[in-house]
């Protein structure tokens, strides 16, 4: 694991948003002994209405520590970044980096562990100006999704492009993700799915089920994640409507339709959760989903969800995703895979009939992903680059 290093981490999800592999990553490097600043999503894409409940967070958060920089646990500090939210405007630009780059080199200053490794989640312009205005020891960059798809692709090529040249260090998240790394990064890639904290999600084995999910009855057909636009809504809603005795349960925060959109009485949304209390919902999970709809941007998505699922034995049906059908070559199709509606349908079905022999299995596949041997391999080939590019 490394240690005693100074790590600046661009962030492309928020503190407080759903508890992915950025969190996680971040706050291991810290508790072994690192100083690490996490920046929140500084943005791939311009601002929409929906974004302004995020942006209006962002701005109590900055005046919660000086400069917006607060302090989350030992060693850990998160800085809400009051930038302009237009990352394609030169002018807008120049002006995030007057807003933001002072603060973050009286951070460095502060914490005198000499130049900084930069880790980065973002392929964007703002990512090359910080690179430029800190001169960081080691660049890493873990490519997480295709932001092509999320931003305007010309121009988040040309910024990846540019990003994949100066780094150190690049990890992909899946084989098509590394494929396209490749076309402008010469170094090894090597495929760093996000990992589980197994520790913390077999506890969920045998800590009590919430309150809320013992007061639905009969079979619990779950599914934990952000409920957007990637999610095939179609598919959850015929589900319950065709099998009423099926609870369609989901755990997560709603960003697609309203509530109203959700009518059916076998259909549960309970919100968002915190980290901690998701392995107790999906310990009361008879099933476990994966229902998301096939594009462009999910071609490349690999769901965190899978291995916490896997973690607590249970059965996981998923739409064919190339990356977890990927998955499944690697670990003997333990993932049930429904390509329509009917066959996703009788998957779940068989899943629901199934005596619990596999149940072990599926925990011991999930335990080759933990965090803790995850992190450790990706710092081993961090301070080798870091070696070699020394004695070069």
């Amino acid at each position: 694991m490394l240690r005693g290093k100074q790590i600046i981490c661009l962030s492309s999800i928020d503190w407080d948003f759903n508890w992915q592999g950025h969190q996680e990553i971040m706050t291991r490097f810290a508790a072994a002994g690192n100083a690490v600043l996490f920046v929140e999503n500084t943005g791939i894409r311009m601002p929409r209405w929906p974004d302004l409940p995020r942006l209006r967070q962002r701005m109590q958060d900055w005046h919660k520590g000086p400069g917006g920089i607060r302090q989350v646990q030992d060693n850990l500090h998160v800085c809400a970044p009051l930038i302009c939210p237009f990352p394609y405007s030169r002018m807008m630009q120049r002006l995030n980096r007057w807003l933001f780059l002072g603060h973050i080199r009286r951070w460095v200053r502060r914490t005198e562990f000499g130049p900084p490794l930069l880790w980065t989640f973002l392929p964007t312009r703002f990512t090359l100006e910080v690179i430029d205005a800190l001169k960081p020891a080691s660049v890493v960059y873990y490519c997480i999704a295709d932001f092509l798809e999320l931003g305007p692709p010309r121009r988040v090529q040309r910024f990846e492009s540019a990003l994949l040249r100066r780094a150190n260090v690049v990890f992909a998240q899946g084989e098509v993700l590394a494929d396209r790394c490749r076309r402008a990064h010469t170094g090894e890639i090597p495929i760093v799915p996000f990992g589980v904290n197994i520790e913390r999600f077999q506890r969920g084995l045998y800590d009590p089920m919430p309150a809320e999910l013992q007061r639905i009855p009969g079979l619990r057909i779950g599914y934990v994640g952000a409920l957007q636009r990637h999610v095939d809504k179609a598919l959850l809603k015929g589900l319950a409507a065709r099998n009423p005795d099926w609870h369609i349960v989901i755990v997560g925060p709603q960003f697609a339709d309203g509530p109203h959109h959700w009518q059916a009485a076998n259909i549960h949304l309970l919100g968002a959760k915190s980290h901690e209390e998701i392995p107790r919902y999906i310990a009361g999970f008879d099933v476990c989903l994966i229902p998301y709809v096939l594009s462009h941007y999910t071609q490349t998505v690999y769901p965190t969800k899978l291995t916490e699922y896997l973690s607590l034995g249970k059965p996981v049906v998923s739409t064919p995703l190339p990356e977890v059908l990927a998955f499944n070559q690697r670990h003997e199709a333990v993932v049930a895979i429904g390509d329509t509606p009917e066959a996703f349908e009788a998957q779940i079905r068989q899943a629901l009939c199934e005596d619990g022999d596999r149940r072990q299995q599926r925990m011991a596949i999930a335990r080759q992903y933990d965090w803790a041997t995850r992190l450790q391999a990706m710092s081993r080939v961090i301070e080798d680059r870091i070696e070699k590019a020394g004695s070069a």
